[in-house]
């Protein structure tokens, strides 16, 4: 949405062509009301772009507009609120989006920081982590996939950001794949988490993000 506003308005401020060809498109499509505030505003107050997109409405051809949107309706129509999101497999840009938001809300546990670091170093391990990655933003469930199944039953152990103890689960022998819901909001809360396996007694410790789907999707639409 930001990014239209940067051709739908010049440096000066004007309405451009095609901030009055959007216009013209949503008065054809009943889609005034999804327009940017700031240009239903200007339109309302300036009397001579008012004509300007009167006159192209004019001349637009309903059915083709029906069939061929300007993309800016495409794009809103894909708002996060209102479309169906694959949470476990999220798109690369989504979920920088939402990385980004909740770098910026939480503050990095330094004991589990140092931890973390340590646990990079150890070698030979028997096993290992191919998800989640380092940082991976992780919504409705959290899903561990490892190298190969595993040769034992392991514990997860999750802390918070705060470094309080937040759960501790097995993962069964042979797994290859073991998946945790986190749907709960008061067990797992939006915010940063630290995991921890123990290999043979070697530690392994990453963070990831956890994102309510409601967190997320106002993280997504306020983009």
């Amino acid at each position: 949405m930001m990014r239209y506003l940067e051709r739908i308005f010049d440096d000066e401020g004007k309405l451009t062509k095609e901030g009055r060809i959007i216009y013209a498109h949503a008065m054809h499509l009943s889609k005034v009301d999804d327009l940017p505030e700031e240009l239903i505003e200007y339109v309302w107050k300036e009397d001579e772009s008012r004509e300007d997109i009167e006159d192209l409405y004019e001349l637009l051809i309903p059915s083709m507009v029906l069939e061929n949107p300007h993309p800016f309706f495409l794009q809103t129509s894909m708002n996060p609120s209102l479309v169906s999101i694959d949470w476990t497999n999220l798109e690369a840009a989504m979920e920088d989006i939402l990385r980004q938001a909740l770098a910026e809300q939480t503050t990095p546990n330094r004991k589990m920081e140092r931890k973390m670091a340590l646990s990079f170093k150890a070698t030979n391990l028997d096993m290992e982590v191919i998800r989640p990655k380092k940082d991976a933003v992780c919504v409705q469930s959290i899903t561990f996939v490892f190298s190969q199944a595993t040769a034992k039953s392991y514990w997860i152990h999750f802390k918070n950001a705060k470094g309080g103890d937040i759960e501790e689960m097995e993962v069964p022998k042979g797994s290859h794949e073991f998946q945790i819901s986190i749907e709960d909001k008061l067990q797992f809360p939006t915010g940063l988490y630290y995991w921890t396996i123990l290999v043979n007694g070697t530690p392994m410790t990453n963070r990831l993000y956890v994102c309510t789907e409601e967190s997320a999707r106002e993280m997504l639409s306020s983009h």
